[in-house]
């Protein structure tokens, strides 16, 4: 099943806020779907398109969130479970504080090499954001598209290899550009 951007953050609020048996456009390669803790929860491009939609819903569940973002960020009213701080996966990553889940909807390749290295102990579960084109530009004749299918194909492998090493529950959803 493929879905648009904004399809995929509603799925991703479902699949956050009712648990993994709920999200029906995942592509799940960890153990059967199970209920998991939010208490602690640090969110990667939390900024962005879905990170902007998915934040309030969990803010108003009063969800603990520590949100990491390229630029500085202030919550909006009634948000105070929101903690943001400033962060690249592509270069600097603050301290994060123990949690259970991690989610990341910004560049995966980066999200993923960032988790292979340096992951904290306490995760249990990751979600991550990939797209549809890892597959349907494989075979492009655009080699740009060819380049970004295989960062994401490759981003997607590094995740998985290295969630399994940590036996950690890995989720990575493919929306549709």
């Amino acid at each position: 099943m493929t879905c648009s951007i904004a399809q995929a953050a509603l799925q991703l609020a479902k699949f956050m806020l009712r648990g993994a048996a709920q999200a029906s456009s995942a592509l799940d390669f960890a153990v059967p779907a199970m209920e998991f803790d939010l208490s602690s929860l640090v969110v990667f491009g939390a900024s962005g398109v879905v990170g902007e939609f998915l934040l309030p819903q969990l803010a108003a569940r009063g969800e603990r969130v520590f949100a990491i973002s390229r630029d500085d960020r202030a919550n909006p009213a009634g948000a105070e479970n929101i903690e943001w701080s400033r962060g690249d996966l592509f270069g600097e990553v603050p301290e994060l504080p123990p949690a259970g889940t991690v989610l990341s909807l910004g560049p995966l390749d980066a999200f993923a090499a960032w988790f292979a290295r340096e992951a904290p102990a306490s995760v249990r579960r990751v979600v991550a954001l990939s797209s549809m084109s890892a597959e349907s530009k494989r075979d492009s004749v655009d080699a740009a598209e060819r380049d970004l299918s295989e960062r994401l194909r490759t981003g997607e492998a590094l995740l998985m290899q290295a969630a399994r090493k940590r036996c950690v529950d890995c989720t990575i959803l493919r929306p549709t550009p």
